[in-house]
């Protein structure tokens, strides 16, 4: 039989890891969940993004641990790292802490300074003390998460899903200067498109997406 040569080389190359399709009638219902940072990537948007074209971004996952049916579910969000977007970073590392002014600073200057990634500079493995170890990861997070649907490109069938819709403090710790967690982005702004066939996104870089790969051609787990 005829040999080809591909002209790949794949032998002693990484292995992306995957995420099982989770069944419908097991998705989260809108609600608030205990979980752990599973997932910390950094990733850029699509080129034709309309406002913020090769944006970088974090990509959060968060797999929940106290969910009944949904536990073991690994919730997605983006965060765009652009000024217009700064308050949702720090709603995300300030949920990584014990809600306190003190702690909330300490993990902003590491996030400016002293962010561990992995050879790749994809997976971040620390922020200053915290050790997120994407993908995966054990911090304790509380999130709300948001049921909804997207419709694949080239379909006109809706599919199901859920993704973090903003970052909460774990009971018990302080407020800080504020109790209400910013859920929703502001009207005004423009959609974001994170890639160059992406789907309906949100303002603030959250999406309902058909694969995880589909954030930009650098994001991989």
């Amino acid at each position: 039989m005829p040999k080809m040569n591909l002209g790949l080389s794949v032998a002693g190359g990484e292995v992306a890891e995957g995420f099982e399709a989770w069944p419908e009638d097991k998705l989260p219902q809108t609600g608030s969940y205990k979980g752990k940072l599973k997932v910390l990537q950094l990733a850029k948007t699509g080129a034709n993004s309309a406002k913020y074209p090769n944006c970088p971004m974090l990509r959060v996952g968060v797999e929940l641990t106290d969910a009944g049916v949904a536990t073991g579910f690994t919730a997605f969000r983006q965060l765009l790292l652009h000024d217009d977007f700064v308050r949702y970073v720090n709603q995300f590392l300030r949920a990584l802490t014990d809600g306190s002014d003190a702690e909330l600073a300490k993990i902003q200057k590491a996030f400016e300074n002293n962010l561990v990634v992995d050879e790749r500079e994809i997976n971040v493995l620390k922020i200053g003390t915290y050790k997120v170890n994407s993908p995966e990861g054990q911090l304790p997070m509380l999130v709300s998460i948001k049921r909804g649907s997207y419709t694949p490109k080239g379909s006109t069938t809706p599919v199901a899903n859920a993704q973090i819709q903003s970052f909460l403090l774990s009971e018990g710790a302080s407020t800080g200067g504020s109790t209400k967690a910013d859920e929703e982005p502001a009207a005004e702004e423009e959609d974001v498109d994170l890639t160059e066939d992406a789907e309906e996104s949100t303002e603030d870089g959250s999406i309902f997406e058909d694969a995880e790969e589909d954030v930009s051609e650098e994001a991989s787990v």
